[in-house]
């Protein structure tokens, strides 16, 4: 026993540069000394050495973790080497040329050697207990910063055919009036081949007395270029909306991509915030074209995930209550002042014919180019052209940072048009004025932009077409706008809660339309609890006026802090009063259930003036998508009934997989776990392998490293994963492989005799169908995959033995077989 204890001791100290190797006396251990093979006892002499084989290791490069993989050790000399290609060399930011020129060797041709050998200085280091493998590279060595982003993004896509869907339908049943049905349906299909991405999306909106529309939104062929930092498209898609105002159009463009930058410097998508008064459905117009639509609860909501079709231009909002009233709002969605970092270029090439999937142009082919490149650390030069036979635009403006006192861009626009009647009228200036400024010290955003138009005759290149293009559509973009402008603040209170504001205003030359939204709300979490009130006002006047002001108050209550126990459940109040009159109270209970809380679940009971109603609504996010329902009646007969659902077909080299939806630019991976089935993927909840062992992970972040793991606690008894984690960095709609190792098959637990006596420590048990174990020093080895007609192969001291696995002579017990058998 003392003779273990000291064997366990020595394992598990770790070698001290500059001190002698540490070892021990093989004679200690109790086995057949003489059927050690002369590596194995070199191996087990050193305490500081670990055997051959794949282990999964945290990769630390110069202190710093880049990741975890599996990786391959052999024998190199007296020590073991990673087993390492180009390509993984690359993706960890080490320059792969020395090897390449010394091995003559392609990206993915795996690389035994010493790294010491080939670059000088470098040190390579499997941690004692095999977890890290610490790389001290040079500098010299490494890849810049930009040439380690064009070497770690994966461009090149697994050829894969998608069809995503989202589908929202719903029924309104009023006592004085005949059932309403509405049906909203968003599809987004894609080919990848190579670096190419065809993309097709498209709305399909049905309501009743009507006929079924089909809206296109957008078809493209494109590629990243990434030596340029760039992205070609070529179909219907929209301007970058840097410089000018973004649109709709079919032509070309080659644009720099801001999502290849830090995240700092990456642009923001609209936060929608409002009330809703009842069981609720919000729809989202840009430019008059519907395009978001989510069926809510009542109360305060926020809504993080709209991608306007344009990067910028106003956001008509639509709250539809299920008793009928319509509300609505203007959400302003602007661009923060202009500015790129010192040497930075930023820019956009287009040509082509406007549309803007609703209203058709003029037909005419423009031309327009537009820049922001940073002169000095302070300072942003930008402007831009356009240019089509009967509509001329410029645009020139300063970026400036104003150190202490924020940021603020300014800018003159010009525009010129051979179409309007009068000649004053087909040509003016605007000026606009951005502001942005954060207040450390008090944890502040302020954010305002103002836009003055000084001539009548100015219009950008959207509100022109709306006017003067061949289908008008003057009904939903005003002409004429005068002046808008918009403030918003958002205040960080640490302990005691957030506060944001926003107010935006817009008036037209003769006041024909004018339209003001104010929202403000503050928030407040104390241990568990959070509470919060919001306040909201429209007031638009075009060929009607409306006008409505809507104040809440919630309290959320976990009932993990009612309890004392934990669970996901939680129980809401609030209470909301209106301009109309109306005053309500609502207590919803709501949570999650299931392993993964993937199955969503809410309950709730309002009580107004003369009225009461209840509502109730249930999601569940699996593995092939998602499905919601809900429903809501009061005792005035008003009701309604909504369905939902939302995923996608993956067609790809393995077959057929279902998934959750997949949005058209966003990257996307394919898991590939052979034969393990229901299998759960950690980093995306509900979502588990097929009955092949393939599964769909959506909304991979591009160009940044995304971990993806499966979990090896949900495998069945038959199934062992030799790897859970790995690491990519996809590009623009990549569809990344996934890949993890299994061994399918019997486990077992067996002392492995030779001539009746156990192997000796450390010998290797190599299977017929991939089974692989490792002999202690009592002969045992516990051994994965095998299976039905297994035959074990080992190396007895010299001489190939074979073990012949007969199941019915070992003991079963949970799924792991027990006993002796004899290498023969």
């Amino acid at each position: 026993m003392k003779k273990k204890l000291l064997l366990n001791a020595l394992l598990l100290c770790s070698p001290l540069k500059g001190w002698a190797a540490l070892s021990f006396d093989l004679s200690a251990l109790e086995s057949n000394r003489s059927e050690l093979t002369e590596y194995t006892k070199q191996q087990l002499s050193q305490v500081d050495q670990q055997l051959p084989g794949t282990y999964p290791v945290d990769v630390i490069l110069n202190g710093q973790k880049i990741g975890t993989e599996a990786i391959r050790f052999v024998k190199c000399d007296a020590e073991l080497c990673p087993v390492v290609s180009p390509k993984m060399l690359t993706r960890w930011g080490i320059s792969p040329a020395p090897f390449a020129s010394k091995e003559g060797k392609d990206e993915n041709t795996p690389l035994e050697m010493h790294f010491e050998h080939v670059l000088s200085g470098a040190s390579v280091t499997l941690s004692a207990n095999a977890t890290k493998l610490l790389l001290n590279i040079p500098q010299k060595y490494l890849l810049d910063d930009k040439e380690n982003f064009l070497a770690s993004v994966t461009e090149e896509s697994l050829p894969a055919l998608f069809l995503s869907y989202y589908y929202n339908g719903q029924r309104n049943v009023s006592p004085d009036a005949d059932d309403n049905d509405q049906h909203f349906a968003t599809l987004n299909n894609g080919i990848n081949l190579g670096p190419w991405r065809v993309r097709q999306s498209a709305n399909v909106v049905k309501s009743s007395g009507q006929d079924v529309r089909w809206q296109p939104t957008q078809t493209f062929v494109g590629r990243d270029i990434l030596s340029l930092m760039s992205r070609l498209i070529m179909g219907q898609t929209t301007t970058a909306g840097r410089v000018f105002d973004s649109f709709g159009f079919k032509g070309i463009s080659l644009s720099s991509i801001d999502e290849m930058l830090p995240d700092s410097q990456r642009n923001y998508a609209p936060i929608i915030r409002g009330i809703a008064l009842s069981q609720a459905t919000v729809e989202i117009r840009q430019e008059g074209n519907l395009i978001y639509q989510k069926s809510i609860p009542a109360g305060s909501f926020e809504l993080n995930d709209v991608v306007p079709n344009n990067s910028s231009g106003d956001l008509e909002v639509t709250v539809r209550e299920s008793t009928g009233e319509v509300r609505k709002f203007i959400q302003p969605y602007a661009q923060t002042p202009k500015m790129v970092r010192k040497g930075q270029l930023r820019y956009e090439l287009s040509s082509g014919s406007y549309d803007n999937g609703n209203s058709g142009g003029d037909n005419d082919i423009f031309v327009q180019a537009e820049g922001l490149y940073g002169v000095g650390n302070t300072v942003t030069v930008f402007s831009g052209a356009m240019a089509s036979d009967s509509y001329q635009s410029g645009v020139a403006g300063l970026g400036l940072s104003l150190g202490d006192f924020g940021g603020i861009s300014l800018e003159m626009d010009t525009s010129r048009n051979k179409k309007a009647k009068r000649i004053d009228a087909g040509s003016g200036y605007a000026t606009r004025i951005n502001y942005s400024k954060y207040f450390a010290t008090t944890a502040t955003t302020l954010q305002a932009s103002y836009q003055q138009s000084i001539d009548r005759g100015y219009l950008n290149y959207a509100d022109y077409q709306a006017r003067f293009g061949v289908t008008r559509d003057t009904e939903n973009i005003p002409g004429d706008t005068r002046r808008q402008w918009q403030v918003s603040l958002n205040q960080d209170l640490v302990d005691f809660g957030s506060f944001s504001f926003n107010y935006y205003a817009q008036q037209s030359w003769d006041n024909a339309y004018q339209s003001k939204t104010l929202n403000a709300s503050y928030n407040v979490n104390w241990r568990g609890v959070s509470a919060g009130v919001s306040y909201s006002t429209s007031d638009i006047t075009s060929r009607t006026r409306y006008k409505d002001n809507v104040l809440a108050l919630n309290v959320v209550l976990p009932f993990s802090t009612l309890w004392g126990q934990p669970s996901q459940a939680r129980i809401n109040h609030s209470y909301i009063t209106s301009r109309s009159g109306l005053s309500q109270n609502q207590t919803t209970v709501s949570g999650s259930l299931l392993r993964d809380n993937n199955l969503n679940y809410s309950l709730s009971q309002t009580w107004a003036q003369e009225q009461t109603g209840q509502a109730a609504r249930v999601q569940y996010d699996g593995g092939s998508g998602s499905v919601n329902a809900a429903y809501s009646r009061n005792n005035n007969g008003f009701s309604q009934y909504s369905l939902g659902s939302s995923g996608a077909v993956v067609f790809h080299p393995g077959g057929v997989t279902l998934g959750q939806s997949i949005s058209p630019k966003e990257p996307f991976a394919i898991i590939s776990a052979p034969g393990a089935s229901n299998v759960s993927v950690t980093t995306k909840s509900g979502v588990k392998t097929d009955s092949r062992g393939y599964a769909i992970v959506p909304a991979l972040t591009a160009y940044r490293q995304n971990s993806i793991g499966i979990d090896s606690t949900t495998a069945d008894d038959f199934t062992t994963l030799t790897s859970t984690q790995t690491q990519a960095t996809p590009g623009f709609g990549t569809a990344i492989a996934a890949n993890f190792g299994t061994n399918i098959g019997r486990k077992a637990w067996l002392q492995v005799l030779y001539r009746h006596k156990p192997l000796s420590l450390g010998t290797e048990l190599q299977g017929s169908n991939g089974a692989t174990g490792i002999v202690d020093d009592k002969g045992y080895a516990w051994i994965t995959g095998l299976s039905d007609d297994e035959v074990l192969s080992a190396d007895a001291g010299g001489t190939q033995c074979r073990v012949h696995i007969h199941y019915e002579r070992l003991v079963l017990t949970k799924d792991i077989y027990t006993g002796a058998v004899e290498c023969e």
